[in-house]
Formats: C-alpha cells, structure tokens, sequence
C-alpha cells in the first residue's frame, strides 16, 4: 500500500493528476456527451474498443441516423442515448415565465414544448429504427438539454412525455449528482468544455459526492487526448466506475437523492435581459394563436409559422439577441417577426418596425432590396445586369407542407446544360460552423466568418444533397430532377425553417470538361462589380445572402 501512495504523490506533485490512493470509497461516473452533428469519429471508435470499461450517456439529435458501431454499443449497454432537441427552445421560459419588469412579461405555452418535442421523438424514432415497436415506449428514456435551462416545474410533463431522467444543468441549491423528483431524474452536471484531460480528472476526483455528473461535447469529451486520458486514468483507479443514467438508477438507487417537495431551477438570466424582446415573442405567439383559431387558417401557413416561431424560441438565437442589441442577431431576429407578420397577413406592430434601411453588412456586397419576399416563399433577383457572362438571373424558395422547392433562373439564352449550379445553405445561423470552402473542385470559396451545412449540386438531370463531415462533404441523396435548375426536397430532409436560412448560388462551368476544376460564372450578389470579378480569379471569397425584408 506504501508503494501505491508514492506513486500517487508522484502522479499529482510531476503530472497534475489528482491520486486516489488506498482502498477509496466507490464512486460512480456519469458522464453525457452531446453527439452533436454526426456519429464519431473511427479514432474514437478504436478507443472505446481499447476502453472498454468507459460507458456513458449520449445526447443524440433527432435528424442523425446512427452508423452500426453506435448501435452496438447501444445494444451493449455501454451507451444510453438521449434525445438531443434540434431547436432546443428554453424550457422554463417557455413553460412559465412572469417578470415584473419596466415592460412587463407574462409568457407560457407550456403547449409548444409537448409539440417540439414530439416532433424531435417522431424523427428521433425514424432515425433509430431498428429498436422493435415494443421498445417505443420508453426509448429514449433521456433528455439532453445543451442550454443547461431546467426546473422542476417541467417535471409533470417531462413525466407525460415518456421521459425517465434529464440533464438538467447547473440547479439552484443542488450539488453535482442524481435527483429524484415525482419519478423524473435529473443529472445535475458540470459542464467540462474548455478543460484539459488532467483538469477533467481532477474535477472528477475533487467532486465530493458519490455521484459525478459531467457534461461536454463529443468534439472534447470524445477526442482522442480526452478519450485516451480518461480510460487510463480509470483503469488506474477502479474505485470510479463509469455507469449510464439507466444503470446507476437500477442499481445505485441508495445514491438518488429524492427532492420531496424542493424545488429547483436554473439560472434564466442569459434568456431575460431585455423583456421587450419576451413582450415582442408573447405577442406574435399569441396572434399566431388568433389566427389559428380565427377559422380562416391555412395548413401549410401555420406549419410555416410553427417553423418560425419554433425558430425563434432556440436558446442559443434567444441568448444572441438578448446579448447583442443592434448587431446581425438582433436584425435577424427583426426579420423573422417580420416574415411571420407577413405570413398572418397583419400590420407590423409599430416598435417592431426597422428604424432605418440602412444595408445590414459594412463591405458594401450585400444589400437587400433585391429580395422579395412572400407568404410561402422568396425571390432573389440579380441585379438587372445579365448576360452570357453573368448569366444567373434569380433564385427563389417555395416552401409548402410537404416540400421546399428550389429554382434557379438563367438569363435569356444562357442554356441550363452548359452550367453547373451549386446551392449552399447556412441552417443554424452560426458563423464558422460548417464549411467555408466550397463542394472540391469549386475555384472560389466562402468569407471566412460564414460557413455551410448542407449543399445542392443540380446538374443535368439530377441533383445531389451534401451534408457537413469532419473529413469533407458527405453526399447523402441523388435525386432526378424533372426541370433544369429545379428541385423539390422534402421537408423532412432538412430541419427548421427554410426562410430564415442564409444562402448562396453558384453557377460553373469547366472549361476542359473535367468534373474536378469548377470556374465561378456567376453568383448572387447585387454588387455588379464584384459579379463581374467571376471568371477572372480563382480566389474569390463570396458572402452569404441573409435575409432582410424591409
């Protein structure tokens, strides 16, 4: 036992790794991954085969098919997965949220969190179809809140929705660990995104409870360094033992502590700093309400304002806006109220309205009065120069029920077999997140600060989807096309709501007729002379198209 403690002295004072030395309590490791975009990576794969003491829980998002190897290891009991919410609104905020501020709040429609998240587990069970229809019922079991925003109030109908346990973040008054309230368990976790593998451990070893919940991204918990780190540190020190939700549940109920009549909650500030922001949400959900029940309302109309006030209701859009005042989210923001006033075919109310028609950029190549916009769609026209040259006239988006049909226009007498065109779409709204190069072969690129998650290549008599992979684009579906320059896709395809994505249209050609070297024709822009720079250079950095109805 000597022996063993001096190698521990030695561990912490040369490597900073805290020791558990002599015969340490047991203590029990949840750790919840957020998967977020795609299944792991293979290295990490490897790792879990090489660790396979490490279990955990995954937060999954709805829209991912799970690769094979996670199925597996579903099967196996290593992983528990979790519904990880696409527009993950703020639950508390939205169930109840009363402020007696300057502009006094009263918001709740606890009803659009039964929706939202019955859309996310209909998808969620698509997606993970190979469970038997017997297993429905209470898979997943999990909720992986990425906000951090809970309280017990969500609990009842958390219950009803079919949900054993949640993550629920940072609580008042609670410590790291599990708790039960009326039947629901929650994890509250630490979050460790931005620590290093041996400040993790050591947060894991320090944490006083029996119960460790930690929380992070696959991009930093399932790394390599992280993964590599961890499953040796563990194997070292076979007093911590990793355990999913379900497990220590069933079999480490001793350590729940049972929350009777306490409650808890989140802190919410991030989400409440400006109330006229709440007061302008509560009012156009309650005129999408009014139109809903003023018998006049159309089906696809309000799947399109579901979308868009669905939208509006993410944690991270909300906590943007709350932070940035007059900056791009703030005018983003302006504008999806606005597309909703124009959809219910109302006035806009006087304090949503712009206070100038200022263009939203400061490099002088976008500007917005060359998008129109409609009740189930939009157009974006080219500046009236268009010619054999310059030959993309327009682009246009119709979304209906079912469907999102995409139409690019040519110029007068430009044939739509000499070109190629490529669509790229910014989904979430987040600068850098994605890709800011193009499909390979494209000899232009993206500006920096903008990035894409999916891409459309119409060429001939088929389109081709590509999503966002670590290693490069992902061609995900072919279709036929019946039109040149036409596609319908469906809704199911791509999540969220398509007039508030930002965009961009390419049209190529090659010159050689090779398919691996794309020249830049043409583009959307209303800036002609940056138009008139296609051809000529094969560094081009081209923005996205973000939506700003006046």
């Amino acid at each position: 036992m000597k022996n063993v403690c001096l190698s521990a002295i030695f561990m912490f004072f040369v490597l900073g790794v805290a020791p558990v030395c002599g015969a340490a309590e047991k203590k029990y490791l949840v750790m919840v991954v957020d998967a977020q975009n795609a299944n792991p990576s293979q290295e990490t794969m490897d790792l879990l085969k090489k660790y396979p003491g490490i279990k955990f829980a995954m937060g999954w998002p709805a829209s991912i098919v799970p690769g094979k190897e996670i199925t597996g290891l579903v099967r196996d009991k290593r992983i528990e997965i979790a519904l990880r919410l696409d527009n993950e609104p703020v639950l508390p905020l939205l169930f109840e949220t009363r402020l007696s501020s300057p502009v006094p709040v009263d918001f709740s429609w606890p009803q659009d969190i039964n929706d939202i998240i019955f859309r996310n587990q209909h998808e969620f069970r698509r997606a993970w179809n190979f469970f038997t229809d017997s297993a429905w019922d209470t898979f997943p079991a999990g909720l992986f809140l990425r906000s951090g925003a809970f309280s017990t109030k969500l609990v009842p109908a958390l219950g009803k929705l079919g949900f054993r346990w949640v993550l629920g973040g940072k609580l008042s008054s609670l410590e790291n660990g599990v708790y039960v309230k009326d039947g629901l368990y929650i994890m509250a976790n630490d979050q460790v995104d931005g620590l290093s593998p041996a400040d993790c451990w050591n947060r894991i070893i320090a944490s006083p409870g029996r119960v460790v919940v930690i929380s992070g991204s696959e991009r930093v918990l399932l790394n390599p360094a992280m993964l590599g780190f961890l499953g040796a540190r563990l194997k070292e020190n076979p007093a911590i033992i990793p355990v999913t939700p379900a497990q220590l549940i069933k079999k480490h109920h001793e350590l729940v502590v049972n929350l009777g009549d306490s409650h808890a909650e989140s802190d919410l500030a991030p989400w409440i700093k400006r109330p006229e922001i709440l007061v302008k949400l509560s009012r156009l959900r309650r005129d999408i309400e009014q139109y809903k029940n003023s018998g006049r309302a159309q089906l696809k109309t309000l799947d399109a304002l579901r979308d868009n006030i669905y939208s509006l209701y993410r944690f991270d859009t909300l906590a943007r806006v709350m932070d940035t005042g007059q900056g791009e989210d703030e005018r983003r923001f302006q504008t999806a109220v606005r597309n909703a006033y124009h959809l219910l075919r109302l006035p806009l109310p006087a304090d949503d309205a712009p206070a100038d028609s200022a263009p939203s950029d400061n490099d002088g190549t976008e500007y917005t009065q060359f998008i129109e916009v409609g009740n189930s769609g939009f157009v974006i026209t080219n500046s009236n120069v268009t010619s054999s040259m310059m030959p993309l006239k327009s682009f246009a988006v119709t979304v209906s029920t079912e469907t999102v049909l995409y139409k690019v226009a040519l110029s007068t007498g430009a044939s739509k077999n000499d070109f190629v065109v490529d669509i790229y779409m910014d989904l979430n709204g987040k600068r850098g997140a994605g890709f800011s190069s193009f499909l390979p072969g494209v000899a232009a690129s993206l500006r920096p600060e903008d990035a894409w998650e999916f891409a459309l290549r119409l060429q001939k008599n088929e389109a081709i989807l590509y999503r966002y992979g670590r290693a490069g684009p992902i061609p995900i579906r072919t279709f036929r096309t019946v039109v040149a320059g036409e596609i319908n896709l469906p809704r199911t395809l791509l999540r969220g709501n398509p007039m508030l994505w930002a965009y961009q249209a390419i049209v190529l050609n090659s010159p050689s007729g090779a398919t691996d070297t794309w020249l830049v024709k043409d583009f959307l822009s209303a800036d002609v002379e940056l138009r008139s720079n296609a051809g000529r250079t094969t560094n081009m950095r081209l923005p996205f198209i973000r939506l700003e109805d006046k």
